[in-house]
């Protein structure tokens, strides 16, 4: 009947609802903790320090990021199909992913060394030099529990790892480290989050380990590097892009400057951030099923695009709407430069959402390595458009770069995926939850000179109740929304 949920289907839902439940809890304690973090920085250090944090957070997350050199998506990606690997995949991947961090650490030293930063961001560079190999080992190991799909773990390490972070941060300021502390305390997070995650593969994974799987393998080594190397490219290339106007600006803006741009961009980077782990815990579910049936694969990367849409529009037009309450909220006075900058970069956020989608479509699909073309042209074209936006028109031009490169990343992906056959129903997936959002931010926009949660609240409010009205959600989404916590629940206690 039409008003049934298909069991599959249900079955399918509930562990990407649960999946994707954990990998939102750890997004938000890893990233909102990164928030207050600067928050904290910008209201008793300044913008000057605002700015040296977020120059070598951004290094630093680049080289974590790439240190694994892809391994982590063919580990997801082979630890969901072939258990009997796991220990195998874990430890070979864990041992090149700490040889490359030792590199990596290195050439980031040379790097700043060479390229005529502040001296004054040195220190900070050396500790993250410090804690790289142990931020690639954690990356593996939440590689290795994706693929086992018990993503609970994940957010069970980050609650404890930003616990004794923010502590450690606390004692450090205390003690007058300045900025350095808080890399510091980074570095104790992931020590402690690594330590519960490898507890937790030891504990679940037992089983399926074999003794020949507890050695070296060359072989398996170097069929995982020739695999994970277009993966390795391709997240240098969206890391890079994602980083690249907040490492440039300090070679052509002071230091302060590069405090007040990210000021406004930081509130719409954690937001983006939250973005890859919620898409990423579809991916073990994408990657069986494309094998079995590419229809039903499709199915589901269009509704959870629509799902990031209907979270995401309305964060990007009430914040774009409230943007002078807001910044003054979250750093205090002396950043209302940030304003404008904010409601510029604020839309890169759609753009962004609507290509993680395709992304997660493209790797379930093997087509890795064609996105490492596309990336190194949308990499290219915003150090190009941030060189010369924001030398002619300063921090308005560099966010202005910021929106147009991921305006044209989006472009080249949805090109070569539709080329590939795959559809949309645009009015269902993207034209209806647009709509809302739009009718809503038009209430907030009328209210916006009241104090900041009537203006919130009341857009939140038009906008749920238009989402229903419109009839967004079709009525097996309904059927399935209802029949989808007890079966949520009863997997989490399973």
């Amino acid at each position: 009947m039409a008003d049934q949920v298909d069991p599959e289907g249900l079955d399918t839902a509930t562990t990407v609802a649960k999946n994707s439940a954990s990998m939102l809890v750890v997004a938000l304690l890893t990233r909102g903790t990164g928030l207050i973090v600067a928050v904290l920085v910008a209201r008793y250090l300044g913008a000057a320090a605002l700015g040296t944090y977020a120059v070598v957070m951004g290094m630093m997350l680049l080289v974590e990021a790439i240190a694994p050199f892809g391994q982590r998506y063919v580990v997801i990606r082979e630890v969901a199909r072939e258990r009997s690997r796991l220990l195998a995949y874990w430890l070979n991947t864990s041992l090149t992913t700490a040889a490359f961090s030792v590199l990596l650490a290195g050439l980031l030293i040379l790097f700043i060394h060479l390229a005529g930063y502040d001296p004054s961001i040195r220190p900070s560079v050396y500790v993250v030099s410090l804690s790289l190999p142990v931020a690639g080992l954690y990356l593996i190991a939440q590689a290795v529990l994706q693929g086992m799909e018990r993503m609970e773990y994940l957010a069970i390490a980050a609650l404890l790892g930003q616990v004794l972070g923010l502590l450690a941060l606390w004692i450090l300021l205390e003690a007058g480290l300045g900025v350095v502390a808080a890399f510091w305390a980074n570095g104790l997070s992931l020590l402690a989050g690594f330590i519960v995650l490898a507890w937790a593969i030891v504990r679940h994974g037992r089983e399926h380990w074999a003794s020949r799987d507890l050695r070296l393998d060359l072989d398996l080594n170097r069929a995982t590097l020739r695999v994970s190397f277009p993966f390795a490219v391709q997240q240098f290339l969206s890391l890079a892009l994602t980083r690249a106007t907040v490492i440039i600006l300090p070679l052509l803006l002071a230091m302060e400057a590069v405090g007040i741009f990210d000021a406004a961009d930081r509130i719409r980077q954690t937001s983006a951030m939250i973005i890859p782990m919620i898409t990423m815990a579809t991916l073990p579910t994408l990657s069986r099923k494309f094998l079995v049936n590419r229809e039903r694969s499709e199915a589901l990367v269009e509704r959870v695009l629509k799902f990031l849409l209907i979270l995401s529009l309305p964060f990007v037009i009430l914040t774009a709407i409230t943007a002078d309450q807001i910044i003054p909220l979250f750093y205090g006075a002396g950043y209302q430069a940030s304003v404008p900058l904010f409601r510029i970069v604020v839309w890169a956020q759609v753009f962004f959402v609507v290509d993680e989608a395709l992304r997660q479509h493209m790797m379930a699909s093997n087509n890795e390595v064609p996105m490492v073309r596309r990336g190194a042209i949308s990499l290219l074209a915003s150090i190009l458009l941030t060189l010369g936006l924001a030398s002619v028109s300063g921090l308005v031009g560099a966010a202005w770069a910021v929106v147009l490169t991921r305006a044209l990343n989006l472009a080249l992906d949805a090109q070569f995926v539709i080329k590939g056959g795959f559809r949309i129903r645009f009015m269902g997936t993207v034209g209806k939850p647009a709509l809302c959002a739009i009718l809503s931010g038009a209430v907030a926009f009328l209210l916006r000179h009241q104090v900041l949660p009537v203006p919130l609240g009341c857009g939140l409010v038009t906008y749920v109740g238009l989402l229903l009205l419109l009839g967004t959600f079709s009525r097996s989404e309904l059927l399935l929304m209802r029949q989808l916590p007890g079966r949520f629940w009863k997997r989490t206690e399973g």
